[in-house]
C-alpha cells in the first residue's frame, strides 16, 4: 500500500506539473464570474500585479483558500498565484542561517530544519498529513496569522526574521512584530512575504515545541508552545517562550521570559514560570478547549520542556512508547 501511494502521489505530482507548465505557455491572466486570477511568474511581475490589485487574495498551497472558497460557494474574489514563481521557493543557508523562501512546502522546510533542530521531529510529525505538508507552504502558515498556526510559536522562539517585499521596495521584520491582532499583520497595501531567515543553532541552545490537541495527529491545536533557551554556565543566558491558542494572536510571553532570564537553569526558576503562565494570558473557551484548560496546559507544557532536558533519558523513553 505504501508502494502504490506513493506512485500514485508521484504521479499526481507529474500531471500537476505538467498543468502548470501549460498554463504558464497560454496566459498570466484570465476571468471568471467571481473574479479575476493571475498568475506571474517572476517576483517583480508578482510585485507590479499585487500593488494594482491589492485586494486580491495571494494563494500557493490553497489549503486555507480553498477552504475559504468552499464557505463562500466558489466566491473567492480576484486571487493570485505565487506558486509558480520560482525565486519563492528557495532554501539556501550559511553558517549563521537559513534563508526558506514564502511558498516553499513545508515537508521541505521541516527537512532543512530538522538538521539543526532534531527535536522538532514529533512536533512536525503532528503538523498535518504528508498530503497538506506536500503543498502547504511557510508562507501561508504565517501570513495567514491564525491564533493557532503552527510554525509561529516555534519560529518566534527562534527569533526568526521576515524579509517583506512590495512597491515601496524591501524590508526587513522580526517575526514578534509582524502579528498585530486576530488574523493581522504589518503588511502594508500590495506588501508580501519574501522568506523567512531562521538562525542556525548556537552552542548551549535547548530548544522545544509542543502540540496539544482534541486528536493526536492532524488537528488544529488546542494549545501549542515553543521554548529557546540560551545556557552559561548553567544560567539562563536567552530565554524565548511562544504560546499558541493563548491570545488573539500569538506572541511572545515576555513576562514568563523576564522570569527566565539571568536565573539559574533549575526546577525551582521554571517552576516560578510556570506558576505565572495563567496570570500572562486571558485565553478564551471554545469547541477546543476551555480557557482554564488552556492556561493549566501552557504552564505543563513549559514544565515538559524543562524535564525533557533534565531527564534526557527518561524523555527518550516516553517519546519512543507514544511512537
Amino acid at each position: 500500500p505504501g508502494t502504490l501511494l506513493a506512485e500514485t502521489l508521484s504521479a499526481g505530482n507529474t500531471r500537476t506539473a505538467e498543468s502548470v507548465r501549460l498554463i504558464k505557455a497560454t496566459s498570466s491572466e484570465w476571468s471568471s464570474g467571481n473574479g479575476r486570477f493571475y498568475f506571474p511568474t517572476r517576483i517583480d511581475e508578482l510585485v507590479s500585479v499585487y500593488a494594482a490589485r491589492p485586494h486580491a487574495t495571494l494563494v500557493a498551497g490553497g489549503t486555507d483558500v480553498v477552504v475559504d472558497r468552499n464557505r463562500l460557494h466558489g466566491k473567492a474574489g480576484d486571487l493570485i498565484y505565487i506558486g509558480a514563481i520560482d525565486q519563492l521557493q528557495t532554501l539556501t543557508q550559511t553558517a549563521t542561517e537559513f534563508r526558506i523562501g514564502a511558498t516553499t512546502p513545508l515537508d521541505r522546510v521541516f527537512e532543512l530544519l530538522l538538521t539543526d533542530y532534531p527535536e522538532y521531529t514529533e512536533y512536525f510529525r503532528r503538523f498535518a498529513a504528508p498530503p497538506i505538508t506536500g503543498v502547504a507552504t511557510l508562507g501561508g502558515n504565517l501570513a495567514n496569522a491564525s491564533p493557532v498556526g503552527d510554525m509561529l510559536p516555534l519560529l518566534m522562539s527562534l527569533d526568526a526574521r521576515l524579509r517583506l517585499r512590495g512597491p515601496q521596495g524591501q524590508r526587513e521584520l522580526a517575526i514578534a512584530e509582524f502579528f498585530t491582532g486576530y488574523r493581522t499583520t504589518a503588511l502594508a497595501a500590495g506588501e508580501f512575504l519574501e522568506n523567512v531567515v531562521v538562525p542556525r543553532r548556537a552552542s548551549g541552545q535547548i530548544i522545544g515545541a509542543y502540540k496539544v490537541a482534541k486528536r493526536f495527529e492532524q488537528d488544529t491545536s488546542s494549545v501549542s508552545a515553543a521554548f529557546s533557551v540560551a545556557l552559561d554556565g548553567g544560567h539562563i543566558r536567552r530565554a524565548r517562550a511562544s504560546f499558541g491558542g493563548m491570545s488573539p494572536y500569538i506572541q511572545r510571553a515576555a513576562s514568563i521570559e523576564a522570569l527566565l532570564n539571568g536565573k539559574r537553569w533549575s526546577e525551582e526558576t521554571v517552576e516560578a514560570a510556570a506558576m505565572a503562565v495563567p496570570d500572562a494570558f486571558t485565553p478564551l473557551s471554545d469547541v477546543r478547549g476551555s480557557a482554564n484548560f488552556r492556561s493549566q496546559v501552557a504552564a505543563n507544557l513549559l514544565r515538559k520542556f524543562y524535564l525533557a532536558h533534565a531527564w534526557p533519558q527518561e524523555a527518550s523513553l516516553w517519546r519512543e512508547a507514544r511512537l
